[in-house]
């Protein structure tokens, strides 16, 4: 049984990992500073800071997420309209 729960939550917390794995390599490849990858929410447990962005394993381990740099509005175009994007 507990064999169980652990193979359920280290499979989940895989299936996480490389999703927000995909949302940093994406996010790097556009130009787009990223400023924390995290596995998990709350308080940082474990962390360290390479190239400008903190990888932190946190507390709680539900989940994930990466942090972008914020632009500012100002300097953003109009919308795109469906036409542009080939809808």
């Amino acid at each position: 049984m507990l064999l169980t729960i652990f193979s359920i939550v280290f499979t989940f917390g895989l299936v996480i990992f490389f999703h927000e794995l995909g949302h940093l390599i994406a996010a790097k490849r556009m130009g787009v500073r990223v400023e924390k990858f995290s596995l998990g929410f709350g308080p940082e447990w474990l962390g360290f800071t390479k190239g400008g962005t903190r990888y932190v394993v946190s507390l709680v381990p539900v989940g994930g997420y990466v942090k972008m740099a914020r632009q500012d509005r100002s300097q953003l175009g109009p919308p795109l309209s469906p036409h542009h994007i080939g809808v």
